[in-house]
């Protein structure tokens, strides 16, 4: 699962979480690609969603409760390979 956060006016450094908007992407790879360090195109996704403009950080979290039930075991984007 893969989540960005976006600002209308550009700035992502607002103290204003209710003004942020985030993107949310959940999808599945094929272990035989992660095993073997293929490339993965959008149409070798499983299960793939993409959500954009979630409004603020408390309905980001609704969201990602849809999905996740400790939303404190995901790490941040710099720390986990992206295989898209």
């Amino acid at each position: 699962m893969v989540v960005s956060a976006v600002e209308g006016g550009g700035k992502l450094n607002t103290s204003d979480t209710s003004k942020m908007k985030y993107w949310l992407r959940k999808y599945e790879v094929s272990n035989e690609y992660l095993e073997n360090d293929w490339d993965v195109s959008d149409d070798e996704l499983i299960n793939s969603i993409h959500i954009i403009d979630i409004l603020g950080l408390e309905n980001l979290e609704k969201e990602l409760s849809k999905y996740l039930s400790d939303i404190s075991k995901m790490d941040v984007e710099w720390k986990c390979d992206n295989p898209i």
